[in-house]
Parts: structure tokens; sequence; C-alpha cells
């Protein structure tokens, strides 16, 4: 602390480890009168081991009053004697004028003594809560705000070494990018030697994958090689080709690939594309098309013989759609081939384009009854505003990732059969 050498002194060595001091008071007779339960706790205990309509505290006759039900603690050790003697088939009256019960009532057999209830001094203070209680505490609220607050999440991983063992798998377990900044980070954590994104589950690397520099494509190699645990990815199609090449052995059962299908890096050969393989086994797919780009290719005629179970299709533009009929026929003509697939089981249609999109959805209703297919379904709720910027489209995006699978069953099935 004072940046001084110590020599040959090891700190605190003469001192002994906090579990060789501790010891079991509970049933302790010089605290029989500290360690016990609040007034509710004991109605609670009843409820639980002898029935909803049995109140054991009323049974038992403990003193209370309502200003001081939150105060007073009644001795644990006498309590569950009590519970012990009721479940083994006692009468309450007797448990009650046993002599080792009554060597700490004074008034009657029946009442608990003013002595053996303790007022705690700071009962406007935080809760003395079990080292388990508070972990699960902070475990709740750590998944609840690691998308909203997650440098607080990231804090409650310093406060003791309990925190970090729990903590730390679930600040890692989701990692995005949406700079430059967080991709340079996200890539050294991956050279640690603790290798924090062993924890990482799910991935969205909005930034990563969309230049294709030498440099670029080393780092999301790297990336690949540490994410050995992940099954989720949202991203650029450079970013999962740079991820697959890193890890060959890399299997996603989610991919929502946030560039257009027009711009996705061209292959030849699919022995030397082991993103297409990754893409071609995944549960769920989530894919999005230029919907202003009339004739040019929607899909690349391997992404057919995908294995998806479950397939959302975003109809995306910038701008609004002309919606012209030969633009609905080219998209209808490119989603068929997917029908073919005997493991799909659902196939979401979406438009994101600005303006309006009745036309859209009146034309897949259209299209499913005239295919009649009950697979088919419309989700036509979201409204994109014009002129969206880059970093307002990752937020759309990353709403989506937030979903979880739940996305994929948004929308109305369009078609059923009669």
């Amino acid at each position: 602390m004072t940046g001084r050498p110590l020599g040959d002194i090891l700190p605190f060595t003469n001192r002994p480890l906090f579990g060789e001091r501790t010891r079991d008071i509970t049933n302790d007779p010089d605290h029989v009168n500290v360690i016990g339960f609040s007034y509710d706790d004991v109605v609670h205990l009843g409820n639980a081991l002898l029935g909803k309509s049995y109140d054991l505290a009323a049974a038992m006759k403990l003193e209370h009053s309502a200003t001081e039900m939150t105060r007073t603690v009644y001795c644990a050790r006498q309590v569950t004697s009590v519970l012990s003697e009721l479940l083994n088939g006692s009468k309450l009256d007797d448990i009650l004028a046993d002599e080792s019960l009554s060597s700490t009532l004074q008034d009657t057999p029946h009442n608990f003594p003013s002595d053996s209830r303790l007022h705690m001094d700071a009962v406007n203070g935080p809760p003395n809560l079990p080292p388990e209680i508070t972990l699960l505490v902070a475990e709740h609220a750590a998944l609840r705000e690691l998308h909203t607050e997650r440098a607080w999440v990231a804090s409650l991983c310093l406060v003791c070494w309990s925190f970090k063992r729990v903590l730390t798998p679930i600040l890692y377990s989701s990692v995005t990018t949406r700079s430059d900044a967080d991709a340079r980070q996200i890539v050294a954590l991956a050279q640690r030697p603790d290798n924090p994104l062993q924890y990482t589950r799910s991935v969205q690397l909005f930034q990563l994958g969309t230049t294709y520099t030498a440099g670029a494509t080393d780092q999301i190699m790297r990336l690949g090689q540490a994410l050995t645990n992940v099954s989720r990815f949202a991203g650029h199609d450079g970013a999962i080709d740079g991820l697959a090449h890193g890890n060959p052995t890399l299997r996603l059962s989610t991919i929502f690939i946030t560039s257009t299908t027009d711009e996705w890096s061209e292959c030849d050969d699919g022995a030397l594309c082991p993103s297409r393989r990754i893409i071609q086994s995944a549960q769920r797919l989530h894919l999005v098309i230029d919907f202003s780009m009339e004739g040019v290719p929607m899909f690349p005629d391997w992404l057919h013989s995908c294995e998806a179970a479950y397939l959302i299709v975003d109809a995306f533009s910038k701008y609004e759609s002309t919606e012209s009929d030969e633009l609905f026929t080219w998209f209808y003509e490119a989603l068929e081939p997917f029908l073919r697939s005997r493991s799909l089981q659902r196939i979401l249609l979406r438009p994101r384009y600005p303006g309006n999109t009745e036309a859209f959805s009146s034309g897949v209703v259209a299209w499913a009854e005239r295919v009649r297919d009950s697979r088919i379904c419309l989700d036509d709720s979201f409204v994109s505003p014009p002129g969206l910027e880059w970093m307002q489209f990752m937020d759309i995006d990353m709403d989506d990732v937030l979903v979880g699978d739940a996305l994929w069953e948004h929308g109305q099935q369009v078609w059923r059969p009669s």
C-alpha cells in the first residue's frame, strides 16, 4: 500500500484464516437469545411444514406488537425444537411444558419471554443476509442488468472473490462490439491466460468483419480460437467467416447475419468456406435481404440447403420501397426453395423499410394461400422511420438479439389448412 519494500515480512501470515476463526453459534447456550427468527419467519415456517392454515406463531402465543414485528427475533433453538416435536406428533401444550424449553420462560409455558428477543440496533440499515443469499441477490441483479448496466455488473466482480467467481461467467456470457475500441478490447480479452471468453455463449460483433484488411481478419480469427463455447452469433458475414477460419470446429445454433445477403463475400469452393457449413447447420437463422434491388440474387444457391428449423427473413431497405409486382415476384421465387426443406418448421417474413407496408403484408398472405403452406408467418408490426444512421441500425439489431429465441415465434400464421 505504501510502496515500500517489506523485506522478508509477508503481511497477515501471523493471522488465522477467516474459516478457522468462525463457529456455528446457533445452538450455543451463550447466544440462545441472539440467533433466531422474525415473527413472520415463524408464521411461514408453520405454513410450510404444518399447512397454510396453521398459524404457528399464534399457537405458540408469541409476544409481539405491530411496531416491533420486524425488530423482534425469536429463539431459533426453541422454534425449531417446537416444530420438530409437532412433526413427530406431539401436542403443542406438552411441547411447551417441556423443561428443556421452559428454562427460558418466565411468565407462562405458552409465552416466550422478552429476554428471548433481540431488538436490532441497525434495523433501518442493510440486512445482514447469509453469504449464500447475498450471492443469489447479486447473481439475479447481474442477469437483469447485464445489457443495460454492464459497467456496474463489472464493478460487482471486484467486491470480493466470491462475487468474482459467481458473476464473471455472467459478465462475459454475452459480448458485444459496437466500435473499433470495443473490438480491440474483446480481442485483448482473448489473449488473457484465464480467457474469460470461455464463458461467452452469445456474441454480437456489429463492428468486426466490416473491413477485410489482413490485421482485421487476423483479429477475428484469434477471437474465434478463444470463443470455444459460443452458440449464438449476430453480426456481419465477414465476422462469422473469420470466426469459422479461426475455429474450424465452431458450431452455432442461432445465427443473425446483419449484412444483407447481396453483400456476403463469395466463395466458389465450399470446402474453403467453413462459415458455409456453420450457417447451413444452424437451427435458427435470421437473414436480411436488400428489398430495393430488383433482379439481384437474394440468396446464394447453397443457402437453400440449410437445415434451419426456424427462419426469419427481413425485407430491408433504408429508403421507401417501390413495392412493384416484379419485386414481389422476385422475392417469392427466391423464398420458395426454402419451403422444400423438411427441417423447416417456420419462416417469418418481416418488412423493415420506411413507408407503407400494406402491399407487402397482403402480398405475403396471397403467396401463402397460393403455395398452401402453413409454415409461412408474417410480422408487420415494426415501423421503420426514414433516415436512420448506422448506430441506430445497430440498436434495432440489438433489440432483436435481446428478445432471444422467442423472436422466431413472433408474428402470425397467415394460412391454415381448412
